[in-house]
Formats: C-alpha cells, sequence, structure tokens
C-alpha cells in the first residue's frame, strides 16, 4: 500500500497555522515566526484603558497599558512580556537591519509583513509574518496624557529597561506623513514607563 504525503515550506510568506493561548481567562491567537511564538492581537485584559479613555471596548484594537500593568499581567508557563533582544529577534527574521551590534530598523517591507491588513491610515500591510501589529495608537505623558496615533502606530512594550530610570524599550510599527514625507518604520526604542501602548506576549518555540 503506497502512502503519499505533502509537505508544505513554512516561511515569512506563509506563517505557520496559528494556534491560540488563554491569558487572564481570555482566549488569544498566536502565530509562530521563525523559532518564537507570539500573540498576533492586542491584550484586552484587565486594567489599562481603552483609546481616548472610552467606556466602550474594541477590542480589535485591545487596551493601552502603563508597563508597570504590563509587567503585572499573570501569563501561562513559558510566556513572557518580550524583551528587547525578542523583538530584534523578530526583526532580524523578518529582513531588519543592523548597525554595528544594534538591531536599528525594519524597513518598509519589513513593515507590510508585519502591518495588519485593516486598520491603518495610509498604507494596509499584508501581514505575511502573522505578527498583526494593529495601529491602536498611544497614551502620551507627555502630551497631558493625550490619546495619539490611532491608525499611524502600533506600540509594544519590552520588559527591557532603556537606560535611565523609569525608561524601558519598546517596539514601534508606523506608517504616516509628515511634510509631505511618508514614513514606513518599524524601531526599537525607549519610553517612560507612564506611557500606554498595547502588549503582545511571547514564548521560545
Amino acid at each position: 500500500m503506497l502512502i503519499l504525503t505533502s509537505c508544505s515550506k513554512k516561511d515569512d510568506e506563509n506563517p505557520e497555522e496559528t494556534n491560540s493561548v488563554t491569558i487572564t481567562g481570555r482566549e488569544y491567537s498566536t502565530v509562530t515566526i521563525g523559532n518564537q511564538i507570539w500573540t498576533s492581537v492586542n491584550y484586552n485584559g484587565n486594567g489599562g484603558t481603552n483609546f481616548d479613555n472610552t467606556a466602550t471596548n474594541d477590542a480589535t484594537y485591545g487596551k493601552l497599558y502603563t508597563w508597570e500593568e504590563a509587567k503585572a499581567v499573570q501569563l501561562p508557563s513559558g510566556w513572557r512580556l518580550p524583551t528587547k533582544a525578542d523583538f530584534e529577534t523578530l526583526l532580524l527574521h523578518l529582513g531588519g537591519t543592523k548597525d554595528g551590534n544594534n538591531v536599528v530598523e525594519g524597513n518598509a517591507a519589513v513593515n507590510l509583513k508585519l502591518k495588519s491588513k485593516t486598520g491603518w491610515l495610509l498604507t494596509q500591510g499584508n501581514n505575511s509574518s502573522g505578527f498583526n501589529a494593529f495601529p491602536a495608537g498611544r497614551m502620551s505623558s507627555w502630551d497631558s496624557n493625550d490619546y495619539l496615533y490611532k491608525g499611524e502606530g502600533a506600540d509594544f512594550w519590552s520588559s527591557t529597561p532603556a537606560g535611565s530610570a523609569n525608561y524601558y524599550n519598546y517596539f514601534s510599527v508606523s506608517n504616516w506623513i509628515e511634510e509631505g514625507t511618508t514614513y514606513d518604520e518599524a524601531t526599537l526604542d525607549g519610553q517612560r514607563n507612564d506611557m500606554r501602548f498595547s502588549i503582545r506576549f511571547v514564548k521560545d518555540k
């Protein structure tokens, strides 16, 4: 008896089949990218605020959290708030660039792989990575706690200190126009821990 089997190549353009993980009583879809497993939707659990601090919650956007709130989320075994190194690994896997030992950015092609297929004001992504970065914006503690950049930016906390007291690294996927120039970037930077960003979680494959 001859049994025929077929194999399908898993790559960035065809992310592995999505599964899920339960965090604080809610189920979140996950995707395998390289040697990492990521949640592929924004966290929407306890605490946090909705964009513009509205009472109505849209699970597509999830909530925005301070760093302290992000660190306090109780996670299943193996899962963690990403480190800066986790985001660097993600960027490099998708084609990001380095300057010496530092991962510096993902270009427009990398952004297309990261960005969700809907929600962006300018150019939608193709989400070929499965990461599904959705532009929920942020709350800026620098700007009188204003809510900014919905449709233009997806910002995610890391657990890694950024070198100054109460500053932590975060990962930003953004697409906006300034003075006639279009920017399409994926970058790592540091911000105060009282900013409010989206949250994703990761575990090793």
